[in-house]
């Protein structure tokens, strides 16, 4: 069964626009975390581990470990 909107975590990095955000809160989600900047690997680790959709712009690699530690 999908994940419902209001548990479903969302994490958008490097400084993407606010209306992102307020795209994905008007469409339901309630856990949305924005962070202005790129996070160095051990951080994103770390920050991806429950997240369930990420967004990123061109500074953030998302590499093979991260994912599988996720």
């Amino acid at each position: 069964m999908p994940q419902s909107r209001d548990r479903t975590s969302v994490l958008l990095l490097e400084g993407i626009h606010e209306s992102a955000a307020a795209c994905f809160e008007k469409a339901g989600f309630k856990n949305v975390v924005c962070e202005r900047r790129a996070l160095d690997s051990c951080a994103l680790t770390d920050a991806i581990k429950d997240v369930h959709i990420i967004g990123i712009r061109s500074r953030t690699q998302l590499t093979d470990v991260a994912i599988a530690a996720a």
